[in-house]
């Protein structure tokens, strides 16, 4: 939401999802060539949470796909 309220206030442009960007009106795609990303995905939970299985499912589908 920050990348969407700096782009929609004219600081830049941002590789955001589709079915955010579209919700304003205002912003518009650009067709550019676009390299991967290497950016990685922390997940973080409570101590109590930790083991359970939705969470466990969560970060074992993001270890695979890494």
């Amino acid at each position: 939401m920050s990348m969407l309220e700096c782009v929609k206030h004219h600081l830049g442009i941002a590789r955001m999802p589709c079915y955010v960007a579209d919700t304003e009106p205002t912003l518009r795609r650009l067709d550019l060539p676009l390299t991967l990303s290497a950016w990685g995905v922390w997940v973080l939970s409570h101590v109590d949470l930790r083991a359970t299985a939705r969470v466990r499912v969560c970060r074992d589908f993001f270890n695979r796909n890494n």
